[in-house]
């Protein structure tokens, strides 16, 4: 989880159903975990789900772009990635055939941005 003193919003991807969750919720911890009939279930497996931060923009069309979209911009010929790099504490860039976690190029404050597709599916 990003160390950062904010109210987050976020997205969950559950890798057993391959579809996006809405009821997981996380601790300031970083523990995930499912409120079922008034009790809170704390998820061990981790690795079933994957957390994908908001990053506070929106494209072209109006919807919320998240980590591990692929966003067309008016600066890149091809689509790009976006992450969260730790290097500079913000969500950025990445061409998406490589496959070490580094940012590859930052948003510029005039992007145009849409998104294209994510990490998971394609987006109808």
């Amino acid at each position: 989880m990003k160390d950062r003193n904010m109210i987050e919003k976020f997205r969950v991807w559950d890798n057993i159903e391959n579809q996006y969750v809405n009821n997981i919720g996380i601790t300031s911890d970083g523990l995930l975990f499912q409120i079922n009939e008034n009790k809170i279930n704390y998820i061990d497996n981790n690795d079933r789900f994957i957390v994908e931060y908001y990053i506070g923009k929106k494209d072209i069309n109006g919807k919320e772009i998240y980590e591990g979209d692929i966003v067309q911009s008016n600066y890149f010929v091809i689509p790009m990635k976006v992450i969260y790099c730790d290097e500079y504490a913000s969500f950025n860039l990445k061409y998406p055939h490589n496959d070490d976690n580094r940012c590859s190029a930052e948003f510029h404050s005039d992007d145009i941005l849409e998104i294209v597709d994510n990490i998971h599916k394609k987006i109808n």
